[in-house]
């Protein structure tokens, strides 16, 4: 979520980065921009090596005390902040540890937000190690964001999921009565209640132009476990698939893994299935994610039907499951794992944006999605920076980003420098997360080819 990472990084940047941020000029987000216009400073070796070492004494400060006084303002904001610094570094340090022990057997003294960072922290480092403490919240909290991160904590940690999910099914019925309603438990039961691995319908009907017909829309194909690379293609406003200067589908990856893990419909949770809108395109101050342009995407509800399908028609229409599932073609439309989008906007999800960065890939060596970075539950795409000058060696956001002005004038990202100025329209249209299946390795190109060649003809 670029807002929560944007306020946290700012709160922190004293003790985070005493290097200077990137002082690079106003890009602009109109115009095509070429690798050599991007640079920063935070991606410098020297300011890299300090701001790791600052959020190590962050996250040790933090938690220094192993019984924190949760009863201090000030105490709570600095539990939080490391607790950000934890799961950015993704390192299970012994002091937090310690920690989150103290604050998990305390919970009922916790406040809402307090308790929900908790969750996540503990979701996403330290998964084997709180089951009896956690099985307790699970029990007892009055907060369904609470509830389901900690039955989906349980859920992963016991060998029979189905088992744990039908003994806490529930108990969740009994303490929500109006639980269908409630967007986070009704987006959990979809989830605890499949039973078996789900396919998606065909993608050449959601590829093709029975979907959003005459808009440009960006395809972010993921696997289940979003541990692992996905990818993105583009398809234009005139209906054909972005294409290189050699003639074959454009493709870049890109990664839709929060640093927590939750899923999509927890608020920094990865970044959900289904129908996203883009707004247009825009430049971040903040020093984490870079001055590469952003592609600016929002929810069903966080913005109104008019803002959404960019139809002013729809100005005095309520939003409603129906008006949202109706955009996707036939086969989709009770294809469940599509209306996630939905009920994490309903929850009050907000502000995912698909971004480049500059954290350092060097935290997460070993890990399945290195050298990409997680996020709070945005799109990201990998920038690789020269350590020495901090210019950019690579940097697959602004290949997305050219795509995308290129895609909403029907061109190929090559075609992108016969822009002579700059677009009068806005770069509105939209963006479907569709997750494949749970291969553990990242999504290749070829295994969404031919869908994507079947819808190009047609």
């Amino acid at each position: 979520m670029i807002k929560s990472i944007f306020s946290i990084s700012i709160f922190f940047s004293a003790a985070i980065l005493s290097a200077a941020p990137t002082t690079s000029p106003d890009l602009g987000t109109t115009f095509p921009l070429r690798l050599s216009d991007l640079s920063n400073t935070v991606a410098l070796a020297q300011n890299r090596a300090t701001a790791a070492q600052n959020l190590r004494d962050l996250v040790n400060e933090s938690f220094k005390d192993a019984q924190p006084d949760i009863t201090s303002e000030t105490v709570r904001g600095k539990l939080k902040g490391g607790m950000w610094a934890c799961g950015l570094l993704e390192i299970p340090m012994e002091s937090a540890h310690n920690a989150l022990q103290s604050l998990l057997t305390r919970y009922e003294l916790l406040d809402e937000d307090l308790g929900k960072k908790t969750l996540e922290l503990t979701f996403g480092l330290f998964a084997f190690d709180f089951k009896e403490e956690v099985t307790s919240i699970a029990l007892t909290t009055k907060y369904p964001k609470h509830f389901a991160s900690a039955v989906l904590y349980l859920r992963r940690l016991d060998k029979t999921e189905q088992e744990t999910w039908e003994r806490f099914r529930p108990e969740m019925e009994k303490r929500w009565p109006e639980w269908q309603e409630q967007p986070i438990l009704k987006a959990l039961s979809l989830i605890c209640d499949q039973r078996e691995p789900i396919q998606p319908p065909p993608l050449r009907t959601i590829l093709g132009q029975q979907f959003m017909p005459g808009k440009p829309v960006i395809y972010s194909f993921q696997r289940n476990n979003r541990d692992f690379e996905g990818l993105v293609v583009i398809r234009r406003a005139d209906g054909r698939f972005a294409r290189n200067a050699e003639g074959n589908i454009w493709s870049v990856p890109q990664l839709t893994r929060s640093n927590s893990a939750l899923p999509g419909f927890i608020s920094n949770g990865s970044t959900p299935q289904g129908i996203h809108t883009i707004m247009g395109v825009g430049q971040e101050t903040n020093p984490y994610i870079g001055r590469t342009p952003y592609i600016e995407t929002a929810l069903p509800i966080e913005k109104t039907p008019a803002e959404f399908f960019h139809e002013p028609k729809y100005e005095n229409t309520s939003w409603t499951m129906t008006l949202y599932t109706d955009m996707l073609p036939t086969e989709w439309q009770n294809y469940w794992p599509t209306q996630l989008a939905w009920y994490a906007g309903k929850a009050g999800r907000c502000y995912m944006y698909s971004h480049g960065t500059t954290i350092d890939p060097d935290y997460y060596l070993g890990m399945p999605w290195y050298p990409n970075t997680p996020s709070l539950g945005c799109l990201t795409c990998k920038e690789i920076w020269n350590p020495a000058t901090g210019k950019a060696f690579q940097s697959d956001q602004l290949a997305l980003y050219n795509a995308w002005i290129s895609a909403c004038h029907n061109l190929n990202p090559h075609q992108v420098w016969t822009l002579k100025t700059p677009p009068n329209e806005k770069l509105t249209g939209y963006c479907a997360v569709i997750e494949l299946d749970n291969a553990q390795r990242p999504v290749a190109l070829a295994e969404v080819l031919n869908e994507i060649m079947l819808a190009d003809k047609r």
